[in-house]
Protein backbone atom coordinates (compact mmCIF):
# COMPACT_ATOMS: atom_id res chain seq x y z
CA UNK A 1 0.00 0.00 0.00
CA UNK A 2 1.55 3.32 -0.69
CA UNK A 3 2.25 5.95 2.18
CA UNK A 4 0.55 9.58 1.45
CA UNK A 5 3.99 10.78 0.37
CA UNK A 6 4.02 8.32 -2.48
CA UNK A 7 0.47 8.77 -3.29
CA UNK A 8 0.78 12.41 -3.69
CA UNK A 9 4.10 12.17 -5.62
CA UNK A 10 2.03 9.70 -8.19
CA UNK A 11 -0.69 12.06 -8.55
CA UNK A 12 1.76 15.05 -9.52
CA UNK A 13 3.55 13.03 -12.01
CA UNK A 14 -0.13 12.18 -13.33
CA UNK A 15 -1.52 15.34 -13.72
CA UNK A 16 2.19 16.70 -15.26
CA UNK A 17 2.00 14.25 -17.76
CA UNK A 18 -1.74 14.57 -18.93
CA UNK A 19 -1.15 18.43 -18.41
CA UNK A 20 1.66 18.26 -21.29
CA UNK A 21 -0.42 15.67 -23.23
CA UNK A 22 -3.58 18.52 -23.37
CA UNK A 23 -0.61 20.64 -24.24
CA UNK A 24 0.30 18.72 -27.21
CA UNK A 25 -3.34 18.28 -28.25
CA UNK A 26 -3.83 21.82 -28.43
CA UNK A 27 -0.53 22.56 -30.83
CA UNK A 28 -1.85 19.88 -33.53
CA UNK A 29 -4.23 22.67 -33.92
CA UNK A 30 -1.01 24.52 -35.71
CA UNK A 31 -0.80 22.98 -39.68
CA UNK A 32 2.63 22.01 -40.25
CA UNK A 33 3.81 25.65 -41.66
CA UNK A 34 2.74 26.96 -38.18
CA UNK A 35 4.63 24.02 -36.23
CA UNK A 36 7.85 24.18 -38.15
CA UNK A 37 8.30 28.21 -37.86
CA UNK A 38 7.61 27.63 -33.75
CA UNK A 39 10.01 24.83 -33.66
CA UNK A 40 12.54 26.96 -35.31
CA UNK A 41 12.27 30.09 -33.20
CA UNK A 42 12.24 28.06 -30.17
CA UNK A 43 15.54 26.65 -31.46
CA UNK A 44 17.11 29.91 -31.02
CA UNK A 45 16.70 30.83 -34.96
CA UNK A 46 17.75 34.19 -36.25
CA UNK A 47 14.52 35.44 -37.13
CA UNK A 48 15.74 37.47 -39.93
CA UNK A 49 17.15 34.66 -41.59
CA UNK A 50 14.10 32.29 -41.08
CA UNK A 51 11.83 34.88 -42.38
CA UNK A 52 13.82 35.49 -45.85
CA UNK A 53 13.33 31.65 -45.81
CA UNK A 54 9.32 32.69 -46.45
CA UNK A 55 8.58 31.02 -42.76
CA UNK A 56 5.31 32.73 -41.46
CA UNK A 57 7.01 35.26 -38.41
CA UNK A 58 7.09 38.90 -38.76
CA UNK A 59 10.05 41.28 -37.92
CA UNK A 60 9.70 40.76 -33.91
CA UNK A 61 9.68 37.31 -34.07
CA UNK A 62 6.16 36.51 -33.61
CA UNK A 63 4.12 33.75 -35.36
CA UNK A 64 1.77 34.97 -38.17
CA UNK A 65 -1.35 32.92 -38.72
CA UNK A 66 -4.84 33.16 -39.48
CA UNK A 67 -7.20 31.82 -36.28
CA UNK A 68 -9.69 29.98 -37.09
CA UNK A 69 -13.24 29.44 -34.60
CA UNK A 70 -15.93 30.62 -32.93
CA UNK A 71 -13.98 32.63 -30.59
CA UNK A 72 -13.75 36.50 -29.67
CA UNK A 73 -11.40 39.03 -30.29
CA UNK A 74 -11.34 39.46 -26.56
CA UNK A 75 -10.61 35.98 -25.85
CA UNK A 76 -7.60 35.62 -28.70
CA UNK A 77 -5.95 39.27 -27.42
CA UNK A 78 -6.62 38.11 -23.26
CA UNK A 79 -4.44 34.56 -24.48
CA UNK A 80 -1.96 36.82 -25.96
CA UNK A 81 -2.66 37.13 -29.55
CA UNK A 82 -2.35 40.63 -31.43
CA UNK A 83 -5.42 40.60 -33.49
CA UNK A 84 -5.75 42.65 -36.96
CA UNK A 85 -8.12 41.54 -39.18
CA UNK A 86 -11.34 40.48 -37.59
CA UNK A 87 -13.97 38.39 -39.88
CA UNK A 88 -16.85 35.99 -39.01
CA UNK A 89 -14.74 33.24 -37.78
CA UNK A 90 -11.21 34.16 -38.94
CA UNK A 91 -8.79 36.50 -37.93
CA UNK A 92 -5.18 37.54 -38.63
CA UNK A 93 -3.21 37.99 -35.71
CA UNK A 94 0.28 38.10 -34.67
CA UNK A 95 1.10 35.61 -31.96
CA UNK A 96 4.12 35.27 -29.32
CA UNK A 97 5.71 32.15 -29.54
CA UNK A 98 5.46 31.82 -25.83
CA UNK A 99 1.27 32.73 -26.06
CA UNK A 100 0.50 30.04 -28.75
CA UNK A 101 -0.19 27.31 -26.16
CA UNK A 102 -2.65 29.48 -24.41
CA UNK A 103 -4.12 30.55 -27.66
CA UNK A 104 -5.14 27.38 -28.85
CA UNK A 105 -5.84 25.79 -25.65
CA UNK A 106 -8.75 28.32 -26.28
CA UNK A 107 -11.98 25.62 -26.36
CA UNK A 108 -13.38 28.14 -29.59
CA UNK A 109 -9.92 27.94 -31.63
CA UNK A 110 -10.29 25.44 -34.33
CA UNK A 111 -7.09 25.94 -36.31
CA UNK A 112 -3.72 28.05 -36.25
CA UNK A 113 -2.39 28.30 -39.97
CA UNK A 114 0.88 29.76 -40.60
CA UNK A 115 0.66 32.98 -43.36
CA UNK A 116 2.49 32.35 -46.51
CA UNK A 117 4.38 34.54 -48.87
CA UNK A 118 2.37 35.47 -52.43
CA UNK A 119 4.41 37.17 -55.04
CA UNK A 120 3.12 39.56 -58.05
CA UNK A 121 1.39 38.35 -60.99
CA UNK A 122 0.38 40.53 -63.21
CA UNK A 123 2.97 41.79 -65.35
CA UNK A 124 1.33 42.90 -68.36
CA UNK A 125 -1.68 45.17 -69.52
CA UNK A 126 -5.45 43.57 -69.11
CA UNK A 127 -6.77 43.40 -72.65
CA UNK A 128 -9.00 45.48 -74.29
CA UNK A 129 -12.56 45.70 -72.27
CA UNK A 130 -14.67 48.75 -74.42
CA UNK A 131 -14.36 50.85 -70.46
CA UNK A 132 -13.16 53.66 -73.06
CA UNK A 133 -16.63 53.62 -74.60
CA UNK A 134 -18.26 54.42 -71.50
CA UNK A 135 -16.83 57.85 -70.78
CA UNK A 136 -15.30 60.63 -72.88
CA UNK A 137 -11.63 61.45 -73.55
CA UNK A 138 -9.35 62.89 -71.02
CA UNK A 139 -8.94 65.13 -69.57
CA UNK A 140 -12.22 65.59 -69.16
CA UNK A 141 -13.37 62.15 -68.96
CA UNK A 142 -17.28 62.85 -69.30
CA UNK A 143 -19.52 59.64 -68.81
CA UNK A 144 -18.60 56.61 -66.35
CA UNK A 145 -14.94 56.91 -65.04
CA UNK A 146 -15.02 55.88 -61.45
CA UNK A 147 -15.99 58.99 -60.26
CA UNK A 148 -17.02 58.58 -56.38
CA UNK A 149 -15.61 55.03 -56.21
CA UNK A 150 -12.38 54.21 -54.51
CA UNK A 151 -9.68 51.40 -55.87
CA UNK A 152 -7.70 49.82 -53.57
CA UNK A 153 -4.57 47.78 -54.76
CA UNK A 154 -2.36 46.23 -52.25
CA UNK A 155 0.92 45.59 -53.94
CA UNK A 156 4.84 46.66 -53.60
CA UNK A 157 3.46 50.59 -53.68
CA UNK A 158 3.23 53.29 -55.68
CA UNK A 159 5.32 55.85 -57.42
CA UNK A 160 2.94 58.62 -55.61
CA UNK A 161 4.77 61.45 -57.30
CA UNK A 162 3.30 60.12 -61.02
CA UNK A 163 1.34 62.30 -62.47
CA UNK A 164 -1.34 60.05 -64.02
CA UNK A 165 -2.60 59.42 -59.94
CA UNK A 166 -3.03 63.38 -59.80
CA UNK A 167 -6.59 65.50 -60.66
CA UNK A 168 -7.04 68.16 -62.74
CA UNK A 169 -5.85 70.10 -59.87
CA UNK A 170 -2.67 68.88 -59.53
CA UNK A 171 -3.15 67.13 -56.20
CA UNK A 172 -3.30 63.17 -55.54
CA UNK A 173 -6.03 61.15 -56.20
CA UNK A 174 -4.81 58.85 -53.08
CA UNK A 175 -6.44 59.62 -50.12
CA UNK A 176 -4.40 56.95 -47.91
CA UNK A 177 -0.66 55.28 -48.40
CA UNK A 178 -0.02 52.07 -45.57
CA UNK A 179 3.57 50.98 -45.83
CA UNK A 180 2.97 47.44 -43.90
CA UNK A 181 7.05 47.10 -44.33
CA UNK A 182 7.96 49.93 -42.61
CA UNK A 183 7.87 51.44 -39.09
CA UNK A 184 5.76 55.02 -38.13
CA UNK A 185 2.36 55.79 -36.98
CA UNK A 186 0.03 52.58 -37.95
CA UNK A 187 -3.74 52.46 -39.13
CA UNK A 188 -6.38 52.43 -36.03
CA UNK A 189 -6.83 48.51 -35.68
CA UNK A 190 -3.61 47.27 -37.14
CA UNK A 191 -0.87 48.19 -34.90
CA UNK A 192 1.87 48.11 -37.81
CA UNK A 193 3.53 49.57 -40.66
CA UNK A 194 2.55 53.56 -41.51
CA UNK A 195 -0.22 55.16 -42.47
CA UNK A 196 0.25 57.98 -44.76
CA UNK A 197 -2.68 61.25 -45.31
CA UNK A 198 -3.24 62.91 -48.75
CA UNK A 199 -2.36 65.89 -47.25
CA UNK A 200 1.08 64.45 -46.11
CA UNK A 201 1.81 62.54 -50.02
CA UNK A 202 1.06 66.22 -51.33
CA UNK A 203 3.45 67.79 -49.31
CA UNK A 204 5.85 64.77 -50.17
CA UNK A 205 5.65 64.10 -46.44
CA UNK A 206 5.61 60.21 -47.31
CA UNK A 207 8.82 57.87 -47.30
CA UNK A 208 6.80 55.15 -48.98
CA UNK A 209 8.25 54.21 -52.25
CA UNK A 210 8.20 51.60 -55.26
CA UNK A 211 11.32 50.96 -55.80
CA UNK A 212 11.79 50.09 -59.66
CA UNK A 213 15.11 48.15 -58.25
CA UNK A 214 13.27 45.67 -56.45
CA UNK A 215 12.21 42.30 -57.33
CA UNK A 216 8.89 43.37 -57.80
CA UNK A 217 9.73 46.02 -60.36
CA UNK A 218 7.50 49.01 -59.59
CA UNK A 219 4.63 46.55 -60.08
CA UNK A 220 2.36 48.27 -57.66
CA UNK A 221 2.48 51.61 -59.89
CA UNK A 222 2.55 49.74 -63.28
CA UNK A 223 -0.93 47.46 -61.72
CA UNK A 224 -2.70 50.70 -59.88
CA UNK A 225 -1.87 52.93 -63.26
CA UNK A 226 -4.36 50.07 -65.18
CA UNK A 227 -7.11 50.32 -62.21
CA UNK A 228 -6.90 54.15 -61.88
CA UNK A 229 -4.20 56.25 -63.61
CA UNK A 230 -5.63 59.17 -66.21
CA UNK A 231 -2.81 58.58 -68.99
CA UNK A 232 -2.06 61.98 -68.42
CA UNK A 233 1.82 61.16 -68.40
CA UNK A 234 2.57 59.65 -70.96
CA UNK A 235 5.60 60.55 -72.14
CA UNK A 236 7.88 60.52 -75.21
CA UNK A 237 6.26 60.95 -79.18
CA UNK A 238 3.13 59.53 -77.43
CA UNK A 239 -0.02 61.67 -76.97
CA UNK A 240 -0.93 62.51 -73.52
CA UNK A 241 -4.28 60.00 -72.72
CA UNK A 242 -3.48 57.54 -75.06
CA UNK A 243 -2.60 55.13 -71.81
CA UNK A 244 -5.94 55.32 -69.52
CA UNK A 245 -6.86 53.62 -66.71
CA UNK A 246 -10.34 51.49 -66.00
CA UNK A 247 -11.70 54.50 -64.12
CA UNK A 248 -9.60 57.74 -64.48
CA UNK A 249 -11.43 59.74 -61.91
CA UNK A 250 -11.77 57.67 -59.04
CA UNK A 251 -10.24 57.94 -55.96
CA UNK A 252 -7.12 55.29 -54.71
CA UNK A 253 -5.56 53.91 -51.67
CA UNK A 254 -2.39 52.03 -52.01
CA UNK A 255 -1.22 49.32 -49.38
CA UNK A 256 2.19 48.74 -49.41
CA UNK A 257 2.58 45.35 -48.42
CA UNK A 258 5.06 42.81 -47.70
CA UNK A 259 3.49 39.87 -49.62
CA UNK A 260 2.43 37.39 -46.76
CA UNK A 261 -0.88 36.06 -47.62
CA UNK A 262 -2.15 37.42 -43.60
CA UNK A 263 -1.04 40.68 -44.58
CA UNK A 264 -2.45 41.02 -48.01
CA UNK A 265 -5.92 40.05 -46.25
CA UNK A 266 -5.08 43.00 -43.28
CA UNK A 267 -4.60 45.04 -46.81
CA UNK A 268 -8.00 44.33 -48.40
CA UNK A 269 -9.76 44.88 -45.20
CA UNK A 270 -8.15 48.21 -44.68
CA UNK A 271 -9.62 49.13 -48.28
CA UNK A 272 -13.09 48.51 -47.52
CA UNK A 273 -12.98 49.92 -43.58
CA UNK A 274 -11.60 53.04 -45.23
CA UNK A 275 -14.48 52.99 -47.89
CA UNK A 276 -17.07 52.82 -45.27
CA UNK A 277 -15.76 55.43 -43.40
CA UNK A 278 -15.54 57.66 -46.48
CA UNK A 279 -19.27 56.58 -47.48
CA UNK A 280 -17.70 55.29 -50.99
CA UNK A 281 -18.24 52.01 -52.80
CA UNK A 282 -14.72 50.67 -53.22
CA UNK A 283 -13.04 47.81 -55.19
CA UNK A 284 -9.30 46.33 -54.41
CA UNK A 285 -7.53 44.57 -56.93
CA UNK A 286 -4.71 41.77 -56.12
CA UNK A 287 -2.57 41.03 -59.06
CA UNK A 288 -0.42 38.55 -56.75
CA UNK A 289 -0.51 34.40 -56.37
CA UNK A 290 0.61 31.73 -54.74
CA UNK A 291 1.31 28.06 -55.13
CA UNK A 292 1.24 27.58 -51.47
CA UNK A 293 -2.31 25.59 -50.54
CA UNK A 294 -5.02 23.46 -52.05
CA UNK A 295 -6.37 25.93 -54.17
CA UNK A 296 -10.15 24.37 -54.33
CA UNK A 297 -11.81 27.72 -52.09
CA UNK A 298 -11.05 25.98 -48.36
CA UNK A 299 -7.41 27.84 -47.97
CA UNK A 300 -7.80 30.11 -44.91
CA UNK A 301 -6.89 33.47 -47.19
Amino acid sequence: MLSPRSRFALATVLLLVLAGRSANADLRKLDPRARVTLAKLRAGAVVAEIRGRGMAVDAQGDLDVFIRGSVSRRELEAAGAEVRTALPGIYTAYVPAGAIEAVAALPGVQSIRGAVPCEAELDVSVPTTGANLLRGPGPTFTGVAGQGVLIGDVDSGVDYNHGDFDDASGNTRLVKIWDQTTSGTPPINFGYGAEWSSAQINSNASTETDDLNAPSHGHGTHVLGIAGGDGSQTGGTVPAFTYVGMAPKADLVMVKTGFMNSQILDGVNYVFDLATARGQNAVCNLSLGSQFGPHDGTDDF
